[in-house]
């Protein structure tokens, strides 16, 4: 496998060479700071160019095409990481040694007609399907709360960080919405070419300068950007003592979610300590938090945590009978204190290092993986794949106390479950 990266100008592109897979992929991503008031407008600005092209029309017509592509699937989608907000449109296609014609080209001429020749006539985009997408980010912007999970990280997410990027709304907002004009998104549009910044991945088994000068000469983008912002989200103050949210909604099971922001934290723990902290304390079926709050108190339905590295922050789910909420909190917030006087068996640590040392393997498996992997490597800096495996064995116990003892606990949020009469959940 052969990584180069071209920092052509207005855009850098990044070039995985393989023979590993059958087919190729490409992914674009337009990149920019994150502004609240832009997420719902971008949100819209990625279905509306995903939908059709002024050269494909139609849904009908854009199915046509990618099945004379041989049923190419293709995607657009916009994210929200750390401080930043994303675009990205990708697209896998088959290798062309494994067909009787050539279609690198013909699929990247698909690609840059989504991106580059929108669906937009006398600057504005085309009434359908602007407000058959509109309509349907509506209904997704409403029906995010009904799954109480997400929900619950959402508002747990708003009331550690209430005036920052943790708090956006990532499918974004009605009122903004109803904003947007055909008119207002098309000049969005010319302003996320003018000056969004793009990077453009793309893997597979083809002729490397081939490629590049494909893409150079498609790529309709002329301004060159630079920015130099971190995408991490930092923190200048931490609670001294954590405050607790509870909230009461119409379902069966209540939600319990603690969050922690992680302070100070160095590269090398933020990549490698971190995973085998949160793998110990809540990352399997064999970590303290299962072992302790689900199976030897049974308090919960099920328990977990995870960390968010951009966000610098740490997240403990749980699933609890709302009667059993402070039992429950006070047993995690033991096996926090645990984790920072090292009170844990160090066979976790190996069997952490197993586990991230399979997940290394298993990135290998998919195009797709793989150029996150190099997608991580652009923005956050983080390591390759080798350089991984290699680091993530350097961790020891003390390190991970010492981790332990950055991790801050900010909010405890419960969402109450009650039934329609207002009682609360047996």
């Amino acid at each position: 496998m052969k990584y180069i990266k071209n920092e052509i100008g207005p855009f850098n592109l990044h070039i995985i060479k393989t023979e590993k897979f059958r087919t190729n992929r490409i992914i674009i991503h337009f990149k920019r700071p994150v502004v609240k008031e832009e997420i719902t407008m971008r949100n819209l600005l990625c279905d509306c160019l995903t939908w059709a092209t002024k050269k494909y029309n139609s849904e009908r017509l854009m199915n046509i095409r990618t099945e004379e592509l041989y049923g190419i699937p293709y995607n657009g989608m916009t994210y929200l990481s750390g401080n930043f907000s994303i675009m990205s449109f990708s697209m896998e296609f088959l290798n062309d040694k494994y067909i009787k014609e050539s279609i690198l080209e013909d699929s990247l001429d698909f690609m840059m007609d989504i991106l580059f020749n929108p669906n937009v006539i006398d600057n504005k985009f085309d009434e359908l399907s602007f407000n058959i997408n509109k309509k349907a980010l509506e209904e997704s912007i409403k029906s995010f709360g009904d799954n109480p999970r997400k929900y619950s990280v959402r508002r747990i997410y708003e009331e550690m960080n209430p005036d920052g990027p943790l708090s956006y709304h990532s499918e974004g907002y009605l009122d903004d919405l109803n904003e947007i004009t055909r008119e207002s998104l098309y000049e969005y549009y010319k302003s996320v070419l003018k000056k969004d910044i793009v990077n453009v991945f793309i893997i597979g088994d083809f002729d490397v300068n081939e490629v590049r000068n494909m893409i150079t000469s498609k790529m309709k983008i002329n301004t060159i950007k630079r920015f130099k912002g971190s995408h991490y989200v930092k923190y200048q103050t931490f609670r001294k003592r954590s405050r607790t949210v509870i909230e009461s909604k119409n379902i069966n099971q209540s939600k319990l979610v603690i969050g922690c922001k992680l302070k100070n934290l160095t590269p090398f723990e933020s990549n490698y300590v971190s995973s085998l902290y949160s793998y110990i304390l809540g990352g399997s079926a064999d970590s303290v938090l299962f072992k302790n709050v689900r199976e030897k108190h049974s308090l919960c339905y099920y328990v977990s945590s995870s960390i968010n590295k951009v966000n610098n922050t740490l997240l403990i789910e749980s699933g609890i009978d709302g009667k059993n909420f402070k039992k429950t909190v006070k047993l995690i917030k033991k096996e926090l204190k645990n984790m920072q006087q090292g009170k844990f068996d160090e066979k976790y640590i190996e069997n952490g290092k197993i586990t991230y040392l399979n997940a290394c393997q298993e990135l290998c498996d998919s195009p797709n993986s793989l150029l996150n992997l190099y997608i991580s490597s652009e923005y956050l800096g983080t390591d390759l794949l080798e350089k991984r495996k290699q680091e993530i064995q350097k961790v020891t116990k003390n390190d991970i106390v010492r981790f332990a003892s950055k991790v801050n606990l900010d909010t405890v949020y419960l969402l109450e479950g009650i039934d329609q009469d207002g009682n609360k959940e047996a």
